[in-house]
């Protein structure tokens, strides 16, 4: 049976680390070899239904083997499950998941998507992970072997984690926006995958046409998948919603996003709060507002707008502050005195338009 020693997981994921692998001799002392050693990532993360390319080495002993060629292997731990080798006398134990050799076939729950992308005769021990699925999560550990007597199980030091699905897909508009005029919008879904192409639906009450998917290659192998969608808007679109659906159908995970046609700002609306000394603070969103002097007032505006608009706090048509970019603005007025009584306006503007709200404050002298 083949000596596996399993290792503690650094803090650092990517943190390559060189192992060297402890051989247990039947007293129990430990024996160290630097003739074999592995670099590969002690634990790795993906996301469901995305894919990661998982860099790794790996040395032998070259003076006591000189092989005509190497084979790699890489086997997740699983509880008693063994794997049998015809050209090896013992039965390996895990799960075969990838391999560069074309005799042997893999586990059916990782054909087709785990792939073997390095080469052993070069000391490569790359692999790949395409649909990432829950199920992937564990231990894997690397052996070699060539046809004669070299056979060799490193530990089983890579801990794949698979986490859900949150990364949304991007939507951009290729041109920028003009009443009456057609646009066209791209969804690209998250990831470079190279294994099954995800589904795209795009959901808006405007008339529109849709594009096939619009994918492409990389020299590295993964791909971009996108989705594009044109249409015609107009002034009375102004903040309709284009959402982008992204199925990845190989784990049944899906993720979507978004984006609002551009409006002037809407909706504005101001919240108060009053904290005076001594009492618990109190909201209110009249428009006329009643203070004690010496109290302290925050006003928060909230608007609605695409693009941001920029927001000012105003007073007699003088700003308070300067101009912020955002959807809500904050203004505070500290131990207020009488003369800071009068009308406060919170004005928004984008190149849409512009809007404005007021608020009344009343001031009450100390008895």
């Amino acid at each position: 049976m083949d000596p596996l020693w399993l290792m503690k997981t650094p803090a650092s994921f990517m943190a390559t680390v060189t192992v060297l692998v402890l051989v247990l001799f039947c007293q129990g002392t430990l024996s160290q070899s630097s003739s074999y050693t592995l670099m590969v990532p002690p634990s790795v993360s993906v996301q469901q239904g995305l894919c990661i390319d998982i860099p790794c080495s790996f040395t032998y002993d070259q003076q006591k083997y000189q092989p005509y060629k190497l084979y790699g292997y890489w086997l997740k731990n699983e509880g008693e499950e063994k794997t049998y080798f015809s050209y090896s006398r013992p039965l390996v134990n895990g799960r075969l998941v990838a391999t560069s050799d074309e005799n042997l076939r893999v586990h059916s729950s990782t054909a087709n998507r785990f792939r073997f992308t390095g080469n052993p005769d070069q000391g490569s021990c790359s692999f790949r992970i395409n649909d990432a699925a829950l199920q992937d999560r564990g231990t894997y550990y690397f052996r070699t072997e060539d046809r004669n007597d070299l056979r060799y199980s490193y530990q089983p030091l890579l801990q794949v984690l698979v986490t859900e699905l949150t990364q949304k897909p991007e939507i951009q508009n290729s041109t920028e926006i003009t009443w009456g005029k057609e646009v066209t919008f791209t969804c690209r879904a998250p990831g470079t995958c190279s294994g099954t192409p995800p589904r795209f639906t795009w959901t808006t009450a405007l008339e529109s046409r849709q594009r096939w998917p619009n994918n492409y290659q990389h020299r590295n192998g993964s791909w971009t998948y996108t989705s594009e969608l044109t249409l015609k808007v107009t002034l009375t679109d102004q903040g309709k919603p284009l959402t982008c659906r992204v199925e990845y159908p190989a784990v049944g995970a899906t993720v979507e996003s978004t984006t609002y046609l551009p409006c002037r700002p809407r909706n504005m609306k101001i919240n108060v709060s009053i904290t005076s000394p001594g009492k618990p603070e109190s909201s209110s969103h009249e428009k006329d507002l009643v203070a004690q002097e010496g109290d302290t007032v925050n006003l928060l505006c909230q608007v609605e707008a695409t693009p941001e608009p920029t927001m000012t706090w105003m007073k007699a048509n003088k700003s308070l502050d300067s101009p912020v970019k955002g959807t809500q603005h904050w203004f505070n007025l500290s131990k207020i005195r009488p003369e800071d009584a009068g009308e406060y306006y919170c004005h928004a503007e984008n190149w849409l338009g512009s809007n404005s709200k007021v608020i009344r404050l009343n001031v009450h002298c100390k008895k």
